[in-house]
């Protein structure tokens, strides 16, 4: 009798550890998938929304670098001019022999017809709306960079933007670079363009404020810039700034590219 007592214990006992083996078993497998389950929604839900992440431009000019960032009042500093060699160019750029189109402002308002010999890039700054890479000219230094034009959206007066750009260079013989440099006003239509060409050394910081402000000095690079004064839709800035040949040698294109400005009816409020 008592032999038959224990054996059945010991039989319960077996069945309720394999009752909770199981119950663990199950578990496991149930907390398993509320891992995964989480694990998904967050990969979700931490993807950035690429339409949302595109700020708006804003300065004149704050695209060689930190000296660049002394541009318009708002603008926020950029990279270095010394990056433009290795832009990447985009896939979405509409290119052929005629060249391609580029729109800028709310809607595409503004549009410009780009050489086809230039690339779309994307833009290294925040505050850059749209970015070009001018390819360099045969006879400039082998580690030379491409030019880089870019277009921006800012507010400040228009002489305040141009000092800041002459506070970029240096002249050779020590003279000041406002009395070295050219400014021009036209019009494209109804649209009033202030044009700046200055040269000399560009005294660049490649890194920024945050690398402690140390300065490159790029001899020979010249400066072009279209300040366009685009009616409801605000300045846009747009500059062409690399080594002085190839600048030099796409002087002819830039004029052309700015002259090819179109603006909806609607943004001629001037």
């Amino acid at each position: 009798m008592l032999f038959k007592t224990k054996f059945k214990s010991s039989v319960l006992l077996g069945l309720l550890s394999v009752g909770v083996m199981v119950g663990c078993d199950s578990a496991t497998d149930t907390d398993v998938k509320k891992v995964d389950e989480a694990t998904v929604s967050s990969t979700e839900t931490s993807e950035p929304d690429a339409e949302t992440s595109t700020p708006k431009d804003d300065g004149a000019d704050s695209e060689t670098n930190s000296n660049e960032s002394a541009e318009p009042e708002d603008a926020a500093p950029e990279t270095a001019a010394s990056d433009a060699t290795n832009a990447e160019p985009t896939e979405d750029a509409a290119e052929g022999e005629a060249g391609f189109d580029v729109s800028v402002a709310e809607g595409g308002a503004l549009t410009f017809k780009a050489p086809a010999s230039w690339k779309k890039v994307k833009p290294r700054s925040f505050v850059v709306e749209y970015e070009i890479a001018v390819p360099k000219s045969e006879g400039e230094a082998e580690d030379a960079a491409d030019g880089r034009l870019t277009i921006m959206g800012a507010g400040g007066s228009v002489q305040a933007n141009i000092d800041r750009w002459y506070g970029q260079y240096t002249q050779p013989d020590g003279g000041e670079t406002k009395d070295a440099s050219k400014v021009t006003e036209t019009m494209i239509g109804e649209t009033k363009v202030t044009w700046v060409d200055i040269t000399g050394t560009l005294m660049d910081t490649p890194g920024g404020p945050m690398a402690g402000g140390k300065v490159v000095e790029r001899e020979n690079y010249r400066t072009l810039a279209a300040i366009v004064q685009a009616g409801e839709h605000g300045q846009y800035f747009i500059k062409l700034y690399g080594p002085g040949k190839t600048i030099s040698d796409n002087e002819a294109a830039f004029k052309a590219f700015v002259e090819s400005l179109e603006i909806n009816d609607e943004a001629r409020g001037l």
